[in-house]
């Protein structure tokens, strides 16, 4: 079992819209449909560790005020700090994308297409917030076929690996059901083509 505490990023994005310095809203966007709520924000005339608070159709609220006025653009993503290592997390299997094809003569010739690393993740002890999170906000984006980025230590946040869902299920499990509130355990597969 690692030791290492893991971060998942995914759906970032720029967004342009206009701040007022002294207030949390941005306005004037075009579309907020791939903005969610708790999404991070930085840009400029952002504060730091601000996240989207509320939205409409044009415009989000952020948890902190603008220090600037103008129209900027801004980046959006979703992120997960967990709070514990994997109960499981397996090295990258690696599975060759071959084309077999037969001669007249008999002979068979194995064209390797491309190689793939599959990786199964199993994490426990996560909050109802954390769970709902990977499954309404994560799942939905990534089952699409969308990649995001899995750090496996989120010490290091340069050091990470872009993946994709290896299968298109979601497990989600209660674990320690004499918790006050219950704990849950998701479990993953993440794919990614190596060369």
């Amino acid at each position: 079992m690692s030791l290492y505490i893991p971060r998942i990023e995914w759906n970032d994005q720029s967004v342009t819209g206009t701040l007022t310095s002294g207030s949390p809203t941005i306005s004037g966007i075009t579309s907020t449909t791939g903005i969610n709520a708790g999404m991070i924000v930085n840009g400029t005339g952002i504060p730091s560790d601000a996240v989207v608070l509320s939205k409409t159709a044009t415009s989000v609220t952020l948890n902190q005020n603008a220090t600037l006025s103008g129209t900027y653009a801004a980046n959006y993503l979703e992120r997960i700090d967990f709070d514990f290592p994997p109960t499981q997390d397996s090295e990258e299997e690696y599975r060759p994308k071959q084309t077999i094809t037969e001669s007249l003569s008999g002979l068979t010739q194995v064209v390797t297409d491309y190689l793939e690393a599959f990786r199964s993740v199993e994490m426990g002890f996560l909050t109802q917030t954390v769970a709902d999170k990977l499954q309404t906000n994560f799942y939905l984006y990534a089952y699409k076929g969308n990649s995001f980025r899995w750090f496996a230590d989120k010490a290091f946040t340069t050091t990470f690996q872009t993946y994709e869902l290896g299968k298109w299920d979601f497990s989600r499990d209660r674990q320690v059901k004499k918790h006050p509130s219950f704990l849950y355990q998701v479990k993953m597969t993440f794919r990614r083509v190596v060369q």
